[in-house]
């Protein structure tokens, strides 16, 4: 009997290994979990739920627009998730990416304004504060601000495909994504402010017209700041719909697209004129070659601040649009912060040189 029950687990463990196990369970499980409404886009476009031909990028696009409509959102993130698994769908996750240029690009912003303070002020013979150092104080409260926004937009989803985020994910991302837009423009206006301001510093008595040019660029810079600070949070009411649109909350909004250009265009015409309306007398001032050398590095950091512009520009027409979203914004969110600290850094490059060539005559 021990030799005949020893034969017969022998067969039944060789069966195990031989018959193989059909997968057709695995499948049933995958396409019962499907939400019922994709499961019904699914025939409608001609193509089993869990098949290969889901991959076929006609097919794909028949059922995104289908379950787009049909489904809630919740499901299409569900029905959108097993169109991943079933074509094997890159895990795509540029949120350490976002992070690290956060966090490195702050604290290089937060070291030029230091060097500032530090070249500014009467203990280390600088000449003191006026209006520009103070007006480049107050803008590193939102620079502060808008890196906290992008730190935690990133951990909670931003960089990833929408499917992998989830709901909750894509809500919160979208919360901190829409918080950082009005400290952007806080910034940028505000630090073209202060390099005008600036420029009013260094010409007191002399080029009369361009203190003129200076004080027209200054009033207009606050009200072009106040204006688009006010559409920008005000660009969907309730204010909340800019990060519960997605999951069907009850709003509306502007054309969003048109107003991000809008904000970028003129933004980056600022961004011309304020870098280059002094450059013929700044050269012609009597100042020694290393303070000129302060002067021109601002304008040297500030083409970079404009290309910088434009690149974001270039990302911008993503904006506002449903398709993966929380990958989508990856993007205009990063080139914004870079934007935002190289701005910081512009605007302190004269006075961290003067700092620099005090330190080297010591």
């Amino acid at each position: 009997m021990g030799r005949r029950s020893s034969r017969l687990l022998f067969v039944a463990a060789l069966a195990l290994v031989v018959i193989p196990v059909s997968p057709q369970s695995g499948v049933n499980q995958t396409a019962a979990s499907l939400p019922e409404c994709a499961t019904d886009c699914s025939v409608q476009v001609g193509c089993d739920p869990i098949s290969s031909c889901l991959c076929d990028s006609g097919i794909a696009n028949a059922l995104t627009a289908c379950i787009t409509t049909a489904c809630s959102p919740a499901d299409a993130v569900e029905a959108k998730k097993s169109q991943a698994e079933t074509c094997d769908y890159p895990v795509r996750d540029l949120a350490d990416t976002g992070i690290a240029v956060c966090w490195a690009l702050f604290t290089v912003a937060i070291l030029f304004s230091i060097f500032r303070v530090v070249s500014r002020s009467k203990v280390w013979g600088g000449a003191g504060y006026w209006w520009d150092d103070w007006m480049l104080l107050i803008c590193l409260l939102p620079t502060i601000g808008i890196t906290v926004a992008g730190y935690l937009a990133y951990q909670n989803g931003l960089g990833k495909d929408y499917w992998e985020v989830g709901i909750p994910g894509i809500e919160t991302s979208l919360k901190y994504f829409f918080i950082g837009q009005p400290l952007y423009i806080a910034v940028v206006f505000g630090t073209k402010i202060s390099l005008v301001l600036l420029y009013l510093r260094i010409f007191l008595t002399d080029a009369r017209a361009l203190r003129v040019i200076c004080w027209i660029v200054v009033s207009a810079l606050g009200m072009c700041l106040v204006a688009f600070e006010f559409a920008t949070i005000f660009q969907c009411i309730p204010i909340r719909y800019n990060w519960t649109k997605f999951d069907g909350g009850m709003g509306h909004c502007t054309d969003r697209q048109a107003q991000v250009y809008a904000v970028a265009g003129v933004n980056i015409l600022f961004d011309i004129l304020v870098i280059f309306m002094p450059l013929r007398h700044i050269l012609k001032l009597g100042i020694s070659p290393m303070k000129k050398a302060g002067i021109c590095s601002v304008f040297l950091v500030g083409v970079v601040v404009i290309a910088c512009s434009c690149v974001r520009l270039h990302y911008l027409v993503r904006y506002g649009s449903g398709d993966n979203i929380t990958y989508n914004y990856t993007y205009i969110a990063i080139w914004s912060l870079i934007e935002v600290h190289l701005s910081i850094v512009c605007v302190c490059m004269p006075a961290t040189a003067g700092l620099a060539y005090r330190t080297w005559k010591f």
